[in-house]
């Protein structure tokens, strides 16, 4: 396809004219990509003062993370514009780029969700109370999750589209599990709850009285439980993939680790709300509206609620399905 686009000569003529416009794009791909990134993460660092309190320190990190992934995204979205705007693939090859797409996108997301908590080279940005070294193992491992995905888009999601054989994609599903399923074994070991969910679990534990006791323990529960999934997952997913079964391989990983992804991010947005309320009570002093404090309680319900057909469609509904429940939902259920 690349070749006989190359050899067509209005396709050229049409390349030749749209020159400037590809040129453009990736010159501002790789300016997003390579300056700008690090230019904006370096602004916000800047205004980041030894000391400052756990609230700003939080939003500084999710505000980098969301400029990361933002630019980020931007730049490959130009890059991938530019070589649309080149003409050079065919059907085949668009279809490659759309599943590429998709994968990147996965990348840009656990890459920024790893940086927002770990953070290796900017302790100042970082939210987890895990050491610089750890930081490191634990960013590394989400970023080749990432990379995971984008093996599998590339290789197993385009090689189902060009059809090859069953063993074809049996092998190559390998290829894309085997360095995914390591991640996850080593991510699994650096997940940890919130820093003040874990004061909360050693103050339950030391039998200090306070209100997040038993919050705490839950939080506790809930990331050993998670860590537990993981390595299950590590565990299973490639024997699967080694024994041939390749449908059941790829349910039992990828699931799992969007599942690990859109779960940190509901704590990171549940953190940073937490946070934000903690630092404006402590502003207006232990007298200052304390009911306050039931933001935190209606915003974790909420991302609860949305975070519901999220899961739903990630485990394998149809958004038919989730369509019928809304419907129940609005019109209700006649009985009788």
């Amino acid at each position: 396809e690349v070749r006989f686009a190359l050899d067509d000569e209005t396709r050229a003529r049409q390349r030749m004219d749209r020159a400037p416009l590809i040129l453009l794009a990736l010159a501002a791909a790789a300016g997003l990509i390579f300056y700008a990134r690090r230019a904006a993460v370096r602004l916000i660092r800047r205004r980041l003062q030894p000391g400052e309190s756990r609230a700003r320190r939080t939003a500084a990190a999710a505000l980098a993370a969301t400029v990361r992934a933002a630019v980020l995204a931007s730049g490959l979205g130009l890059f991938l514009l530019a070589l649309r705007q080149a003409d050079v693939a065919g059907p085949a090859g668009e279809q490659l780029l759309f599943n590429l797409a998709g994968g990147l996108g996965a990348l840009v997301f656990a890459r920024a969700l790893a940086l927002a908590w770990y953070a290796p080279d900017e302790p100042m940005l970082r939210i987890s109370e895990v050491g610089d070294e750890e930081a490191r193992t634990a960013a590394r491992a989400a970023l080749m999750i990432g990379v995971s995905f984008v093996l599998e888009a590339v290789l197993i999601v385009e090689g189902q589209s060009v059809g090859l054989s069953r063993g074809s994609l049996a092998a190559l599903n390998l290829v894309a599990l085997v360095p995914g399923s390591l991640a996850m074994w080593a991510l699994a070991g650096k997940v940890a709850p919130p820093p003040a969910a874990e004061g909360d679990a050693a103050a339950a534990a030391s039998g200090a009285p306070g209100e997040a006791d038993e919050g705490g323990a839950v939080v506790s529960r809930l990331t050993r439980l998670a860590a537990l999934a993981m390595r299950a997952s590590a565990l299973v997913a490639p024997a699967l993939a080694v024994a041939g079964y390749f449908a059941a391989s790829r349910f039992v990983f990828y699931p799992v680790a969007v599942t690990v992804g859109l779960v940190g991010l509901g704590v990171l947005l549940f953190t940073l709300m937490h946070e934000a309320v903690e630092s404006w009570l402590e502003r207006g002093g232990e007298d200052g509206s304390p009911e306050l404090r039931l933001i935190p309680v209606v915003f974790g319900f909420l991302l609860v609620c949305a975070g519901r057909p999220l899961l739903e469609l990630i485990w394998g509904a149809r958004p038919g399905d989730l369509a019928d429940v809304w419907d129940l939902i609005v019109g209700g259920v006649q009985l009788g």
